[in-house]
Protein backbone atom coordinates (compact mmCIF):
# COMPACT_ATOMS: atom_id res chain seq x y z
CA UNK A 1 0.00 0.00 0.00
CA UNK A 2 1.05 3.38 -0.87
CA UNK A 3 0.43 6.09 1.82
CA UNK A 4 0.55 9.13 -0.01
CA UNK A 5 -2.88 7.82 -1.83
CA UNK A 6 -4.68 7.51 1.72
CA UNK A 7 -6.74 10.80 2.34
CA UNK A 8 -6.84 10.02 6.37
CA UNK A 9 -3.55 11.44 6.12
CA UNK A 10 -3.71 14.63 4.51
CA UNK A 11 -7.29 15.41 5.45
CA UNK A 12 -7.85 14.60 9.30
CA UNK A 13 -6.33 15.70 12.47
CA UNK A 14 -7.84 15.51 16.42
CA UNK A 15 -8.74 18.90 17.40
CA UNK A 16 -6.08 18.69 20.42
CA UNK A 17 -3.52 17.55 17.45
CA UNK A 18 -1.01 20.41 16.58
CA UNK A 19 -0.52 18.73 13.12
CA UNK A 20 -2.50 21.06 10.45
CA UNK A 21 -4.84 19.83 7.68
CA UNK A 22 -2.84 19.32 4.29
CA UNK A 23 -4.70 21.88 1.72
CA UNK A 24 -4.96 21.43 -2.07
CA UNK A 25 -1.54 23.04 -2.85
CA UNK A 26 0.17 19.91 -0.59
CA UNK A 27 -2.11 16.87 -1.84
CA UNK A 28 -2.83 17.48 -5.58
CA UNK A 29 0.76 17.72 -6.88
CA UNK A 30 1.77 15.03 -4.24
CA UNK A 31 -0.70 12.28 -5.68
CA UNK A 32 0.07 13.36 -9.48
CA UNK A 33 3.51 12.85 -8.90
CA UNK A 34 2.87 9.56 -7.29
CA UNK A 35 0.47 8.35 -9.81
CA UNK A 36 2.63 9.49 -12.55
CA UNK A 37 5.79 7.52 -11.22
CA UNK A 38 3.93 4.41 -10.84
CA UNK A 39 2.25 4.91 -13.94
CA UNK A 40 5.79 4.86 -16.14
CA UNK A 41 6.50 2.06 -13.70
CA UNK A 42 3.17 0.02 -15.21
CA UNK A 43 2.06 -0.28 -11.34
CA UNK A 44 -1.29 -0.12 -9.64
CA UNK A 45 -2.30 2.95 -8.18
CA UNK A 46 -5.20 2.32 -5.17
CA UNK A 47 -6.80 5.17 -3.26
CA UNK A 48 -7.90 4.98 0.14
CA UNK A 49 -10.80 7.14 0.53
CA UNK A 50 -12.67 7.84 3.68
CA UNK A 51 -15.84 9.79 3.31
CA UNK A 52 -15.37 11.81 6.11
CA UNK A 53 -12.28 13.26 4.50
CA UNK A 54 -12.63 12.82 0.89
CA UNK A 55 -16.48 13.96 1.13
CA UNK A 56 -16.23 17.19 1.92
CA UNK A 57 -16.34 19.90 -0.55
CA UNK A 58 -12.62 20.70 -0.97
CA UNK A 59 -11.73 17.68 -0.65
CA UNK A 60 -13.97 16.39 -3.43
CA UNK A 61 -13.05 19.07 -5.92
CA UNK A 62 -9.20 17.53 -4.86
CA UNK A 63 -10.24 14.18 -5.95
CA UNK A 64 -12.65 15.17 -9.13
CA UNK A 65 -9.33 16.97 -10.56
CA UNK A 66 -7.16 14.27 -9.70
CA UNK A 67 -9.26 12.06 -11.25
CA UNK A 68 -9.53 14.53 -14.36
CA UNK A 69 -5.49 14.06 -14.63
CA UNK A 70 -5.50 10.11 -14.15
CA UNK A 71 -8.55 10.23 -16.92
CA UNK A 72 -6.50 12.70 -19.45
CA UNK A 73 -3.72 9.43 -19.85
CA UNK A 74 -6.13 7.62 -22.19
CA UNK A 75 -4.34 4.57 -21.02
CA UNK A 76 -5.39 3.79 -17.18
CA UNK A 77 -8.42 2.02 -16.15
CA UNK A 78 -10.28 3.57 -13.17
CA UNK A 79 -11.89 0.41 -11.83
CA UNK A 80 -14.04 -0.48 -8.36
CA UNK A 81 -13.29 -3.50 -6.58
CA UNK A 82 -16.21 -5.41 -8.26
CA UNK A 83 -14.71 -5.12 -11.26
CA UNK A 84 -11.41 -5.83 -10.68
CA UNK A 85 -12.56 -8.97 -9.00
CA UNK A 86 -14.73 -9.80 -12.53
CA UNK A 87 -11.48 -8.80 -14.74
CA UNK A 88 -9.19 -11.37 -12.46
CA UNK A 89 -11.34 -14.01 -12.24
CA UNK A 90 -11.93 -14.25 -16.60
CA UNK A 91 -8.93 -14.14 -16.70
CA UNK A 92 -7.72 -16.54 -14.38
CA UNK A 93 -10.50 -19.00 -15.97
CA UNK A 94 -9.06 -18.14 -19.44
CA UNK A 95 -5.93 -19.49 -18.33
CA UNK A 96 -7.30 -22.75 -16.65
CA UNK A 97 -6.99 -21.88 -13.17
CA UNK A 98 -10.56 -21.97 -12.12
CA UNK A 99 -12.00 -20.39 -9.38
CA UNK A 100 -10.57 -20.50 -6.10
Amino acid sequence: MNFAFDDWNFGMSARSSPRALFGRDAVLPLWIDEFEATHAWGGVTTMVLHPQVSGRPMRWHLLRDFLCHVQAKGDVWIATGAEITRHFEAAEEARGAGPA
